[in-house]
C-alpha cells in the first residue's frame, strides 16, 4: 500500500494528540477509499461477468438478423423473376384452355348437325319409300303407331336402332326409282 503524503497543516504542526486523531482519521478515510475502489473494481468485473454472456448472445441475434435480411433479398428476387418466368406460361394455359372449348363447342355443334342429318336422311327414306302409316284417327285409343319395318315408331327414334340409308336401299336394288 502507498503512503500519501501528509496535509501541509499535519507536516507543519507538532506532533501530539491532535496529530495523531488527523493521522487516524485520514487512515480511515484512506482504507474506506480503498475498500470502495476495492468494491467498484470488483462491481465492474462481475457486470462484466455477467453481461459478456448477455452480449454474446445479442450479438448472435444481430449476426443471424443480417444472414436473414440477407436471404429475404436473394428470396425476393427470386420470386420476381419466378414471377416473370409464370407470366407467359399462364397466359400459354388460358390460351389453351381457351382453344379446347373452342374444340368442344365445335364436336357438340358437330354432333348436333350429325344427330339432324341422321334424322333428316332417315325421315326422307321412309317417306320416299312410303313406310309410314298413318296416324290413328283420335277417337281410337292412343298407341305407339307401328313402322313396317317391324317396329313402333318411338324404338325407330332412338338414333342406335334407326337403319342406315345403306341398309334401307339395299333391300331396292332391283326396283326402279320412281321419277
Amino acid at each position: 500500500m502507498r503512503q500519501r503524503p501528509l496535509p501541509p497543516k499535519l507536516a507543519s504542526s507538532d506532533p501530539g494528540p491532535a496529530m495523531l486523531s488527523l493521522l487516524l482519521k485520514e487512515q480511515k478515510r484512506s482504507r474506506t477509499s480503498c475498500r470502495r475502489r476495492r468494491e467498484a473494481i470488483t462491481a465492474t468485473c462481475l457486470t462484466e461477468a455477467l453481461g459478456d454472456p448477455l452480449n454474446v448472445g445479442v450479438a448472435r441475434a444481430y449476426v443471424n438478423q443480417k444472414k436473414l435480411d440477407y436471404k429475404v433479398k436473394i428470396l425476393q428476387v427470386q420470386v420476381a423473376q419466378f414471377a416473370k418466368q409464370t407470366g407467359p406460361w399462364i397466359g400459354m394455359v388460358e390460351d389453351f384452355n381457351q382453344a379446347l372449348g373452342e374444340i368442344g363447342d365445335g364436336e357438340n355443334w358437330a354432333r348436333s348437325i350429325e344427330l339432324d342429318m341422321t334424322t333428316i336422311a332417315t325421315t326422307l327414306v321412309y317417306v320416299y319409300k312410303g313406310q309410314l302409316q298413318p296416324a290413328p284417327p283420335p277417337n281410337f285409343p292412343l298407341s305407339p303407331p307401328v313402322c313396317s319395318l317391324g317396329g313402333t315408331v318411338t324404338e325407330l327414334s332412338d338414333p342406335s336402332s334407326v337403319p342406315t340409308y345403306s341398309q334401307l336401299t339395299r333391300g331396292r336394288e332391283g326396283q326402279q326409282d320412281p321419277q
